[in-house]
């Protein structure tokens, strides 16, 4: 991995005199005097910040929707502005972009002209900001925006912009050398050990058994003692599949009178309901007052044990703020040849110590941190040559921490500066990860922003490898990979072309032996490969996942549909006669359209997209998953509304540009802005006669309602 490039950025919201976070407890000055101070403070921060206060201030004239200057409790003009490129900003009217996450539910910044002008060319007062700043660790911040939930502030990302934007070079010098002297302290401080006997004895004395729904199931079973998403330890896993074995027991289908307690509503209307049968088919319960002493027993000690670690932990992880932090300005701003490398040596010292290698994980509000990965990743960028080759390849096969594998991955591969160099490392990887029995290829769930996610460890290897040494392929992501652990296999596809429905691939299989070129060619009107047959399981692998390239930009990223005998379900017939034809949901760049295909003359319509902003987050997963499903179709489409593609492409345009003017970001429809048109439909009518029709992939039965 490339060193990590931050847009979120924090900083310390003290005057210049006072202690980052403490007050100065003199009276507050006038207004007036306020105002000087700050006004002075800016014009100074514009002689170094110039360059990246003019970007700043161009992309937000850009903007449709601008945020208005207002006054400030100091009394200047400034207003607040996401960057997409320079994150978070507060804008001051006299032309200083300045960092804007702030802390706290009003998120106030925590970051001013202030801070820097006051340690710009004083080199101890930089060291006592920095030591100070950095203490707070990562800051609860409030609400960050749509989509999203509360966040937090790393502190460390404020020493990061103000040196990665400013242009006074003394400063930068001062930085470099003041986080070295800082973390060689504290890489070489005693830490208090982790406590986890005085919360056994709390929660020992204060237990309840977890409250179980009572009309929940198995998974709202899990969910309540914190076993819903994949466990990492060993000893995690088994308690889990004990916990399931055991309430799985007990569980059966909803009875009449656990329906009616436990939702609500009208008691007539539930007892209509549940007479359907339709409840006892939709709902299970489980009984956890009926399992065996000995299962509540040990339900006792894990859950116990588990809510003492992390009462644990919440209070072992302050100590270790100023480390973490000094450690994550080095990984995103260190190199070989600047002021940070002179850490190099205690920092190899430390990861070949294994330095809190057994440790926990840091627990912060809304983020998680293991040290000794930490070190990894600041050695890394600070690493010389292939000196640290062998080490990275023992830490990939032994290190018991399959999340840190990444860590050693990327250091391995780091260790090369040309693509060529780091693809000769491959069988070496795959071999050490052979010998793990592929342990990292388990999927786990984590909570973000409000969503569930899905998250493979090896996807992440093998993409990250992927990234590091192939160009890329893949639409909208990196390099295409293929991974076949019976066979001992690892394809990268470092060539591909689309034309006219003939697709032909070139990839480097690898295996611990070494890397050898195959060739295919897939012809989709006669859904048949030649070539290289041994790719068939590889290119099959791309189309499920990436998609049939109708050009160079539009792909058919899923499709599913019926042939029309009798009643439609997509389209409202009115006066036409569409019996005999298809219907149905194709994906266009992860985009829903409803069609209606003629066989007969090989012709397609489309209807306006759904809604493009449901699917974006479906997008990595295979073309079953990511099918829109008749179910979510609210409203027959009026036969009338079908139109060309060209018809539809024109209306996408106008579509995109109204979405561009109200802010929305992130939008599935943008990937088609100005690329449909009548010369696609003949790559999009071979699609669907193939795939859906002669293929019968995504045909919905009759019985689909």
């Amino acid at each position: 991995m490339t060193k990590r490039t931050r847009h979120r950025i924090e900083g310390a919201g003290a005057r210049v005199d006072a202690t980052v976070g403490s007050r100065t407890g003199r009276k507050k000055p006038p207004k007036a005097e306020v105002l000087t101070d700050t006004l002075n403070a800016i014009r100074k921060a514009l002689e170094d910040f110039q360059k990246v206060s003019k970007q700043a201030f161009d992309n937000f004239e850009r903007r449709l929707e601008k945020r208005p200057f207002e006054e400030s409790e100091e009394g200047g003009k400034q207003t607040r502005y996401w960057d997409d490129r320079l994150g978070d900003l507060v804008l001051y009217k006299e032309g200083l972009a300045w960092f804007g996450e702030g802390e706290g539910c009003d998120e106030k910044p925590i970051g001013k002209p202030e801070d820097y002008i006051g340690v710009r060319d004083d080199y101890q007062k930089l060291k006592d900001f920095l030591a100070n700043l950095l203490k707070r660790g990562r800051i609860y911040k409030g609400i960050n925006g749509v989509g999203d939930t509360s966040g937090e502030t790393n502190t460390a990302d404020y020493v990061i912009w103000m040196y990665k934007y400013s242009q006074n070079e003394k400063f930068k010098r001062n930085v470099e050398r003041a986080v070295v002297e800082l973390l060689s302290k504290e890489l070489a401080r005693e830490f208090a050990p982790l406590d986890i006997e005085t919360e056994l004895r709390k929660l020992e004395a204060d237990y309840q058994p977890p409250w179980f729904h009572p009309v929940g199931g198995l998974n709202d079973a899990l969910s309540r003692v914190g076993l819903q998403y994949e466990v990492e330890s060993e000893d995690d896993r088994k308690f889990k599949a004990y916990f399931i074995q055991e309430m799985e027991k007990t569980e059966r289908p909803i009875t009449k009178d656990e329906y009616i307690r436990g939702f609500g509503g009208a008691e007539e209307d539930k007892i209509r309901d549940y007479e359907t049968g339709e409840p006892a088919k939709r709902y299970k319960v489980c009984h956890y007052e009926e399992t065996s002493p000995e299962f509540k027993a040990a339900l006792k000690e894990g859950y116990i044990r588990k809510q003492a670690k992390t009462a644990a932990v919440r209070k072992f992880t302050p100590q270790f703020n100023t480390l973490v932090g000094l450690l994550d300005v080095v990984i995103n701003l260190g190199k070989q040849d600047n002021g940070f490398a002179t850490i190099y040596e205690i920092l190899e010292q430390k990861a070949r110590q294994g330095y809190f290698k057994d440790a926990p994980d840091l627990i912060y509000n809304f983020s998680a941190v293991n040290i000794y990965n930490y070190v990894l990743f600041a050695l890394t960028a600070l690493q010389k040559g292939k000196e640290l080759r062998e080490f990275w390849l023992v830490n990939i096969r032994n290190d018991n921490n399959t999340k840190r594998l990444l860590a050693s991955v990327n250091g391995l591969l780091t260790c090369y500066e040309s693509k060529e160099e780091r693809k000769n490392e491959i069988p070496a990887i795959l071999k050490a990860l052979q010998e793990r029995g592929y342990d990292v290829d388990r999927t786990q769930q984590y909570s973000a922003i409000g969503f569930i996610f899905d998250e493979n460890l090896a996807d992440k290897i093998l993409d990250h490898i992927g990234f590091m040494c192939f160009d890329r392929l893949r639409f909208e992501r990196g390099a295409f990979y293929h991974l076949d652990k019976e066979k001992g296999t690892l394809d990268f596809l470092v060539d591909k072309t689309a034309n006219n429905g003939l697709y032909q691939f070139r990839s480097l299989r690898y295996t611990v032996q070494g890397a050898s070129e195959l060739t295919a060619t897939y012809d989709l009107s006669e859904d048949r490969l030649d070539g290289n047959v041994e790719l068939e399981s590889t290119v099959r692998t791309y189309f499920d996942q990436v998609g049939y390239e109708m050009t160079k930009d539009v792909f058919v990223t899923s499709l599913e549909g019926r042939k029309i005998e009798g009643e439609t379900l997509v389209v409202q017939a009115g006066e036409a006669s569409l019996e005999g034809k298809y219907e149905g949901i194709v994906g266009l760049n992860h985009t829903p359209f409803g069609f209606v295909y003629d066989q007969t003359t090989d012709t397609i319509l489309l209807a306006e997209p759904f809604d493009s902003r449901t699917v974006i987050f479906g997008v990595g997963k295979g073309s079953v998953d990511r099918r829109m499903g008749v179910g979510k179709i609210k409203a027959k489409i009026d036969a009338a509304k079908f139109k060309t593609l060209a018809d539809i492409g024109t209306r996408v345009n106008e579509i995109v540009a109204e979405k561009k003017k109200h802010g929305y970001m992130g939008d599935s429809l943008y990937a088609l802005d100005g690329k449909l048109s009548d010369e696609i439909a003949v790559h999009l009518a071979r699609v669907v006669s193939v795939i859906l029709v002669k293929r019968g992939d995504g045909i919905w039965n009759k019985e689909v309602k």
